[in-house]
């Protein structure tokens, strides 16, 4: 299970959103400001403000619906606006510490940072803003590209339409920024397995191990059995699992009790496989992301790691190593001589302890 999170209440979440003449601060305006508390929408801060320069990007303005002749005449002054915004955050946040959210906070982060200090000289969010791209990007696992607004899952979208008015894009990006917190927050796992018999040698004495760990654990076990694959066959009586990974995730993705959730993988460094590559993981993932909306993800914890880090891990956690086994021609007791058998027996003497195959117990 992991330990259900707790929203602190010591922060106070100001969602902001900007318009501007352009793209750097102090060259080009900042036209107008909106904010709105995260947690309550309705309390709200917006100031349209008066152009310092005349610099602008025609885009910009396009996009804003501003000119900068209109807000000569009815933007605020900026200092002015400055300390207004100034006096709602300190009274919103009420003693506690208010947090700048923003959707692509760099850009918004960077207007408001210089105004407050050229106007004020000092800024009351501190040195560091939140972004809610990277924040989705965390969450997810999906890769930077992949977290534009219209590619959020549907369950994270804003019913508050997005018009490029600084207040309606604040209110619109608290909500998504809400959402995410909440769904953060309900990711308390209860942990299920599955076990998959594919066709593989080895399914009847992994089969028995499966059930030994998930009783040691008290875990969920769902099994499943397929049939009609023809792997192609290798030496040895042998054969060559192509794409096993991709087979067994599509397995998980379609039996999984809960959502939202993760679909865990054990794939590690140190094989030629292209299922077990950062690659493979990468699209896979985004790939659960599009067909659960968002739901369910792809885990793999041990994707940098080698054989031998996992056994280590084990170890120091205590696992008990003895109720597993891994042996590719399925004998009992294992060959010791196919891959996985000379693997585990190389792990087990670089960490110096007996190998689980060393007593011959057919269990193993």
């Amino acid at each position: 299970m992991q330990q259900e999170r707790v929203h602190d209440q010591t922060e106070c979440y100001i969602s902001v959103d900007i318009e501007t003449s352009g793209p750097v601060p102090g060259v080009y305006n900042m036209l107008s400001l909106g904010a709105c508390l995260v947690d309550a929408a309705d309390r709200t801060f917006y100031a349209e403000l008066r152009p310092i320069t005349d610099n602008a990007v025609p885009e910009a303005l396009h996009v804003s619906r501003f000119t900068l002749d209109q807000l000569a005449y009815t933007g605020r002054d900026p200092q002015e606006a400055m300390a207004a915004f100034r006096d709602w955050i300190q009274e919103v946040a009420a003693g506690t510490i208010p947090v700048f959210v923003g959707f692509n906070a760099s850009f918004d982060w960077a207007f408001v940072n210089w105004y407050f200090h050229v106007y004020l000289g000092e800024n009351p969010f501190g040195i560091g803003a939140l972004d809610i791209k990277a924040y989705y990007m965390g969450f997810s696992g999906c890769p930077w590209r992949e977290t534009t607004s219209s590619q959020l899952p549907q369950r994270f979208q804003p019913s508050h339409q997005q018009t490029h008015n600084a207040l309606d894009d604040a209110i619109a990006q608290a909500e998504i920024f809400k959402k995410l917190l909440e769904a953060a927050q309900a990711e308390n796992y209860a942990v299920h397995a599955l076990w998959v018999d594919y066709g593989q040698p080895s399914a009847q004495a992994e089969e028995s191990a499966i059930e030994r760990i998930t009783s040691h654990y008290d875990m969920p076990l769902q099994k499943v059995h397929v049939t009609g694959i023809n792997w192609p066959k290798l030496d040895n009586e042998l054969f060559e699992f192509r794409g096993r990974n991709l087979t067994l995730v599509s397995l998980a993705f379609n039996t999984a009790p809960v959502e939202p959730g993760l679909i865990a993988l054990g794939v590690h460094q140190g094989t030629p496989f292209a299922d077990c590559t950062d690659t493979f993981a990468q699209q896979l993932n985004s790939l659960l992301i599009l067909l659960s909306d968002g739901r369910l993800r792809l885990d793999c914890p041990f994707l940098q790691w080698s054989k031998l880090d996992v056994a280590e891990y084990a170890l120091s956690h205590a696992v008990p190593i003895d109720l597993t086994y891994s042996c590719e021609k399925g004998l009992l007791p294992p060959c010791k001589e196919c891959v996985k058998c000379r693997d585990i027996q190389e792990i087990f003497s670089a960490l110096q302890i007996r190998s689980v195959m060393d007593d011959n117990d057919p269990c193993k």
